[in-house]
């Protein structure tokens, strides 16, 4: 993600915290709640990330939600917990939390979605990644941006499967059909016209002059 789009995700985080913003497409649900596909299926995307023609490739999430201290059975954990409910996948950080250039105190963490497979327990990604932003001092909650992989590899992981009898594989294997029915109008808790095209750091501009 280019540095501007970090810095402008940074605003946008701090204005969400100090009350300062509230857009109708930042969507404050658990990013853990559901499968990413179910998650986005009838939200709206970031103004402008929406493009025509390339099947929904371009497209960004973000959601504001807490960060979870606990396990499977619901008991407190020193752990962050990112497996996803209901199913066994989960996000899987990259890296560690690492600075935002410029930014003191505030960092990201890149994420990719899948789950361990196999007697090696290698981890298999299913196309679906996350950009967590957080900051030093703050109210408990992240901002999170949900995107597809550009990879070739990761677009071919999306095409739905005959083979899986798993329903939540299932569900995550048609990511492609859900996502272009993102393109819905917002339900009714995130009504949202859209704008001409713009970019992702511009849907967000105005949250950095709020926010400092």
């Amino acid at each position: 993600m280019a540095a501007a789009d970090d810095a402008s995700s940074v605003a946008l985080l701090r204005g969400l915290r100090s009350g300062a913003v509230d857009f109708a497409f930042v969507h404050r649900v658990d990013v853990c709640s559901a499968a990413p596909a179910d998650l986005v299926a009838n939200l709206e995307p970031v103004p402008g990330t929406d493009l025509a023609g390339d099947g929904g490739y371009s497209s960004v999430w973000y959601f504001y939600c807490p960060k979870r201290y606990k396990n499977a059975q619901g008991k407190p954990s020193g752990h962050r917990q990112r497996a996803i409910a209901g199913g066994d996948a989960c996000w899987h950080s990259e890296t560690r939390p690492k600075p935002v250039k410029g930014l003191a105190g505030a960092t990201l963490c890149n994420l990719s979605y899948g789950r361990k497979e196999g007697s090696s327990r290698s981890f298999n990604r299913m196309g679906l990644c996350m950009t967590e932003y957080d900051e030093e001092g703050g109210d408990g909650h992240v901002l999170c941006k949900v995107y597809r992989s550009s990879s070739s590899l990761a677009k071919g992981k999306l095409k739905p499967s005959s083979s899986s009898t798993n329903p939540a594989a299932s569900s995550e294997q048609t990511a492609a059909q859900c996502y272009s029915a993102s393109k819905r109008k917002a339900t009714a808790d995130h009504p949202l016209a859209r704008p001409s095209k713009i970019s992702n750091a511009q849907a967000c501009a105005s949250a950095g002059a709020l926010a400092y």
